[in-house]
């Protein structure tokens, strides 16, 4: 199926609970709709995990996106693909000299002496019994951010603390057209290029509470990514990025 972005309703807000909580409400009366905001209140991250960042400073965006036919459950979980490759290829044309990665399954780091997060995407899906009536991509990047949460100061960044800055409305620009295009691309190439982009197949993986070793296998279809354990040679099967610590070098 094909996405014309050219009939998205767009609605900017100043202050939001969050972006994707808007795209929500917004998306029953519309094919596609795109939901801005210069602040968040309740910025959400994954697991209830927020989102931190101050006042106009920071691109606050969610693409709304209603299903009338029913998808795969591959095509269900391209969606973090899409999202994840959209701001990887939008920041690498705004900052062409950075090295960025997307670490598993859709934040994207930026190396700033070591490898530093400067985007995180959220996708929600919803459902009526099986049929996924909708899903919402929500895209956080540290723009023009300069404060961080104490808690995670020596782990993120922004555009402008690496030198890179950027207009936030353009910036965002790049974003859309290149989600545009990634999503009207067939699932299986969207599924190659993300895998391509993890670059994480035959590295060493450590699992959060779990004191065995793993080497990343392969990534499944669905998004799900497959590990083997170095002393038995069991699988085990990861869902949840949040979860895996490996090194994006």
């Amino acid at each position: 199926m094909k996405y014309d972005f050219t009939k998205s309703v767009v609605y900017n807000f100043d202050t939001v609970t969050s972006t994707n909580d808007f795209a929500r409400e917004l998306i029953t009366n519309n094919k596609i709709v795109i939901v801005t905001a210069l602040f968040q209140t309740e910025g959400k991250g994954r697991n209830t995990n927020h989102w931190y960042g101050s006042y106009g400073n920071n691109l606050y965006l969610s693409i709304g996106i209603r299903h009338n036919e029913v998808l795969t459950a591959e095509e269900i979980a391209s969606f973090q693909a899409i999202g994840a490759l959209s701001v990887k290829y939008a920041l690498l044309k705004c900052c062409p000299n950075k090295t960025f990665k997307i670490k598993y399954p859709n934040d994207i780091y930026v190396q700033d002496g070591e490898f530093k997060k400067i985007s995180g995407i959220l996708v929600e899906h919803g459902f009526a019994g099986s049929f996924c009536s909708y899903s919402i991509v929500g895209i956080g990047v540290n723009v023009n951010e300069q404060l961080f949460h104490p808690d995670i100061v020596d782990n993120v960044t922004s555009l402008l603390k690496i030198d890179c800055q950027s207009d936030i409305n353009k910036f965002q620009e790049i974003v859309l057209n290149e989600f545009s295009k990634i999503i009207n691309l067939n699932t299986q190439e969207i599924f190659t290029l993300w895998v391509d982009e993890l670059d994480i197949i035959g590295k060493s993986v450590k699992v959060l509470n779990d004191n065995f070793t793993y080497i990343a296998n392969k990534v499944l279809i669905d998004g799900r990514l497959e590990l083997i354990n170095t002393l038995n040679n069991e699988k085990k099967i990861i869902d949840n990025g949040d979860s895996i610590r490996y090194s994006l070098s």
